[in-house]
């Protein structure tokens, strides 16, 4: 797995990944204290393939299964303390309630890849979606 350089400590950042060849992918995002196996720790928050969200090793169903050709969007809104992810530009709505644990925490776009490929977007490209707020 691995994090991007760049962290977020306030408001809303979005970033996308488009999935280019089969494999297991989960995305999200992840505090500097959490391990690189994105959603296995209390310190980080993922949506896979398999379309299941996870979160300290606790894997639940939520939205779709996802796949090659698929563009996954994620969504952080440290207003709100919410973390959502969209589907080929479709809202699957509110995946994790952070709480006051959020607050102070850097949070960073994480990726975590079994035999997968992807392609990231920070905002270089026209997005799939643009998140409403």
């Amino acid at each position: 797995g691995g994090r991007a350089a760049a962290g977020v400590r306030s408001g809303k950042c979005y970033f996308e990944v488009r999935v280019e060849d089969p494999g297991l992918c989960r995305v999200g995002w992840a505090s500097l204290s959490s391990v690189l196996d994105l959603g296995t720790d209390r310190f980080s928050y993922g949506y896979g393939g398999t379309g299941k969200k996870s979160h300290e090793r606790k894997f639940v169903n939520y939205g779709e299964a996802y796949g090659q050709g698929d563009t996954i969007g994620c969504l952080l809104d440290l207003e709100n303390r919410t973390v959502s992810f969209t589907k080929n530009g479709c809202d699957l709505g509110v995946a994790f309630e952070l709480g006051e644990k959020s607050a102070g925490f850097t949070w960073f776009p994480a990726i975590c890849l079994k035999n997968a490929e992807i392609t990231i977007n920070f905002g270089s490209t026209p997005s799939q979606v643009i998140p409403l707020g």
